[in-house]
């Protein structure tokens, strides 16, 4: 607008000074026209100037201007932004660390939580082999990644409605499979149901993670004994101090496998504990931490199997029953446990029929309160002529069939089982008819088999 009204002025002062110049002519001598054209030339060029000068203030209070509505465009739209993250937390999304990572909807219809367990071992093994001519003494050394595990879990559009997938890698292979997979829902406050892949609720040392063991590894009696996990469905029912579970499956040779390749028609497991003292929580591991109450608790649980008679080979059905008690108070632990198993040659001649049964004495005491503690642990198995479990299926026949172990060690936690550091010795005090190499145990033909084993774990 400046600019257009500066061209009129002067379009029409230079319009002026030509009408002038007949006039002049006829009234004045040429030297006052010259004269008063200077004159004229001057006002002319004085003007320009203040026009100029007021077109380069114009110019830069409307670049001020222009800049000032950018800065204010980016504020608005920074802020629109922020608005819009804000009303997405506001409308269902929080997140944070309490005992897992987790995310959840604002409403408590969605949560996931996320956990990690990482387990770094080194072993070191020493034991005796006969051989045609002479013994030889076979040393075994090395790392081993004995758990590296990822688990997801939480519940979808319900509270009441549950789930939970766990991965785990392969030690040998790497190769990443399935542990946990499976749907819960919660009928009531006492009663639940669940479907799908998980532990049988038989031997209480497996019920506890294998994050929150005492002893670098669960004992031997779990190796020969426990069900593993199995595919099927579980009642569950809680009460203030007891607590039971009734699942019908597929065996303990069913994890991550078809209906069709399990070798059982049907099994049935049943486990229940009762709380005498104390508090459910105090047995959900070994360690008796400072300042915990007196906690008794009792446990019993059976397992029937039925084996398949149409396979072409008839598979044993089998009977195994369980019963123990735990015992924490402040820096004390006691756990003691009995289990028997009865296999049956289900028609079949082939099929030995062996009784089988093993105990477990465990104690520890935390010497430094929460940091430092020390236990011991004591096994026999008797196999009756043979070596079986039911997850393997296979009948060894062994000439040494009763098997003592004696474990000790300790653990330093740096945050409790998030972090700690366990170091413990197992002396197999017989020969072993099979290695356990999770155990850090090796097959052995004479007495006084010794592994040193050292732990440091993560469990987040």
């Amino acid at each position: 607008m400046l600019t257009r009204t500066a061209s009129f002025t002067t379009t029409v002062l230079i319009a002026l000074a030509l009408t002038a110049v007949p006039c002049l002519a006829g009234e004045a001598t040429n030297a006052d026209t010259l004269a008063e054209l200077a004159h004229l030339r001057a006002v002319v060029d004085r003007q320009q100037q203040q026009i100029n000068r007021l077109l380069g203030q114009s110019n830069t209070q409307w670049l001020a201007e222009r800049r000032t509505e950018q800065v204010q465009d980016m504020v608005r739209a920074l802020m629109a932004d922020a608005d819009s993250r804000a009303s997405l937390l506001e409308s269902g999304m929080t997140a944070g660390y309490g005992k897992h990572f987790f995310i959840a909807s604002e409403d408590g219809a969605f949560l996931l939580n996320t956990s990690i367990k990482l387990q770094l071992r080194y072993i070191y093994n020493s034991a005796t082999h006969d051989n045609v001519i002479t013994e030889i003494d076979d040393d075994e050394f090395g790392f081993d990644f004995r758990r590296t595990e990822i688990a997801f879990s939480g519940h979808v559009f319900d509270p009441r409605l549950t789930y939970k997938v766990k991965l785990e890698a392969s030690r040998s292979s790497g190769t990443v499979s399935a542990d946990d997979i499976y749907i819960g829902y919660k009928l009531s406050d006492d009663w639940r149901l669940r479907f799908g892949q998980f532990k049988v609720p038989f031997l209480r040392e497996y019920q506890v993670s294998s994050g929150r063991q005492q002893a670098v590894e669960r004992s031997y009696v779990n190796q020969v004994f426990n069900i593993n996990r199995s595919q099927g469905a579980m009642l569950s029912f809680r009460q203030p101090n007891l607590q039971a579970d009734l699942m019908i499956h597929d065996g303990a040779a069913s994890k991550n496998r078809n209906f069709a390749s399990d070798r059982t028609n049907i099994a049935l497991a049943a486990r229940g504990q009762w709380l005498l003292a104390g508090e459910w929580k105090q047995f959900k591991d070994f360690a008796a931490w400072d300042g915990e109450p007196l906690g008794v608790m009792l446990g019993g649980a059976v397992d029937w199997e039925n084996g398949e008679e149409g396979s072409g080979v008839a598979q044993p059905d089998a009977l195994s029953y369980t019963f123990d008690l735990s015992l924490e108070v402040s820096r004390f632990n006691v756990f003691l446990a009995y289990v028997a198993q009865h296999v049956f040659d289900n028609d079949s001649p082939a099929i030995p029929e062996p009784d089988q049964q093993g105990f477990v004495a465990q104690a520890g005491v935390f010497v430094v309160p929460d940091k430092i503690d020390l236990f011991a642990r004591y096994e026999h198995v008797d196999l009756d002529g043979f070596f079986y479990n039911l997850r393997d299926g296979e009948f060894d026949q062994v000439a040494d069939d009763s098997i003592e172990l004696l474990t000790f060690g300790g653990n330093y936690y740096f945050k409790k089982h998030n972090a700690k550091l366990t170091i413990d010795v197992v002396c197999v005090m017989d020969p072993l008819p099979t290695s356990a190499t999770g155990l850090g145990l090796l097959q052995s033909s004479n007495d006084d088999q010794v592994s040193v084993r050292t732990q440091f774990q993560l469990y987040f």
